[in-house]
């Protein structure tokens, strides 16, 4: 009973934001290139579903390949905080302050540094996973 209450729940709740998605297009007259609707939006992903697709996958690749190397350089960090007081006491300082640094002040950098290439994604992804970033 729960779990039907759960999935009618969130029908309405997926129906009413569309309504209120396409309310709000239609009765502000935004361009497309702002906010097209919800049928457009829905008509593209249809029409070029082959290639969101692997482009989703592409995407989906390089955010592993980050998390993985996050987990990889967190674990060392760890290990080597954990084995080293004086280490972690030259480096925990410099982990706060970079936590304190949104990723969406790093990410253009990264790019501007790296292009717009499959490793800037991955590097994103490493610091988001790594805990650099709030």
């Amino acid at each position: 009973m729960k779990k039907r209450w759960l999935v009618v729940n969130s029908v309405i709740v997926f129906n009413s934001l569309i309504a209120i998605w396409a309310t709000i297009v239609a009765v502000l007259h935004l361009p497309a290139y702002i906010l097209p609707g919800p049928l457009p939006v829905a008509q593209a992903l249809v029409t070029r579903f082959s290639s969101l697709l692997d482009s989703t996958l592409i995407t989906g690749e390089e955010a592993i390949v980050g998390l993985l190397a996050s987990i990889v350089v967190g674990v060392a960090v760890a290990m080597l905080f954990a084995q080293w007081r004086g280490l972690r006491q030259l480096g925990y300082p410099y982990t706060i302050l970079l936590q304190t640094v949104p990723i969406l002040a790093i990410a253009p950098l990264i790019i501007e540094w790296v292009g717009t290439s499959i490793f800037s994604v991955m590097i994103v992804t490493f610091v988001i996973c790594l805990g650099l970033s709030p």
